[in-house]
C-alpha cells in the first residue's frame, strides 16, 4: 500500500508543489527546480512501513487533497514506530509536497538518525537540503550546504545533489563552479531525460556569466 502510495504521489508530483525557485540561482541561470522529486525514492523497501497494514485502505488516486489524511495516517504509524527511518522520510516527502518545509526538515532529521540505510541513500540528504533551505529563507548557504557535501560525499555523481551544488555556487557567484557542476550532472543524465535541455540552458549561461566575470558580488 505504501509503495502503491507514493507511485501515485510521484504522477501528482507536480500539480501538487509548484515551490518557489532558488530565487538567486535559478532567475539567473533558468536552471530547472530542484524539487521536482517528491516521493520516498528506493531505500530497501519503502512497502515495509506498511507491514502490519499501519495505513489501512486508500481507494483511489492519492491526489493533493488527500494527502492531509494520508499524512496523518504516517503520522500515527510513527507515533508507534518511531524507529522507522524509510516512514520519516516518506513524512518528509509528504511535507515537502504540502510546504511544510521545516516540519519536513524535522522528519528527515529523524529519517536520517533512525536508519543507517536511509542515512546512506544521497537522495535523502538533498531533500533534507532543500527542506532546511526552504524552512530558511529559501538560502542554500550555511546548513543546507553541508548537507548537500553529504549527498555528494555519498554519491559525487547524484545528478539532484549537483544540481544543487550549481545553485549554491551561484549564490555565491561562483558560476565557473556551478558550471563544473551541472556539467558533470548532465553528462550522468540519460539521452531521454527530459531535465537535458534545461540543464544544458543552465551549464551554457553559467559559462557565459564565468567568462564575462568570474565572480559577481553576492
Amino acid at each position: 500500500l505504501a509503495r502503491r502510495a507514493e507511485e501515485e504521489l510521484d504522477e501528482a508530483a507536480t500539480p501538487i508543489a509548484s515551490r518557489p525557485a532558488w530565487p538567486a540561482a535559478m532567475a539567473a541561470l533558468l536552471l530547472i527546480p530542484v524539487a521536482a522529486f517528491l516521493l520516498y525514492p528506493q531505500v530497501g523497501n519503502p512497502g515495509a512501513i506498511a507491514s502490519a497494514n499501519a495505513f489501512g485502505r486508500i481507494d483511489g488516486p492519492l491526489t493533493a487533497d488527500r494527502l492531509p489524511a494520508f499524512r496523518n495516517q504516517l503520522a500515527t504509524h510513527l507515533e508507534g514506530n518511531p524507529g522507522d527511518g524509510r516512514a520519516w522520510a516518506l513524512l518528509g516527502r509528504i511535507d515537502l509536497a504540502m510546504e511544510r518545509y521545516g516540519e519536513a526538515a524535522v522528519a528527515f532529521e529523524r529519517a536520517t538518525s533512525a536508519s543507517r540505510k536511509v542515512a546512506g541513500d544521497p537522495e535523502v540528504w538533498v531533500d533534507y537540503a532543500e527542506a532546511v533551505g526552504m524552512a530558511g529563507g529559501r538560502t542554500l548557504v550555511g546548513a543546507p550546504e553541508r548537507l548537500i557535501a553529504k549527498a555528494l560525499s555519498i554519491d559525487p555523481a547524484n545528478a539532484r545533489a549537483l544540481e544543487l551544488a550549481g545553485s549554491l555556487a551561484t549564490e555565491k557567484g561562483d558560476h565557473a563552479q556551478a558550471a563544473s557542476h551541472w556539467k558533470i550532472a548532465l553528462d550522468g543524465l540519460a539521452e531521454a531525460d527530459p531535465r537535458r535541455d534545461d540543464l544544458a540552458r543552465a551549464v551554457a549561461r553559467a559559462e557565459r556569466l564565468a567568462s564575462a566575470g568570474g565572480m559577481t558580488p553576492r
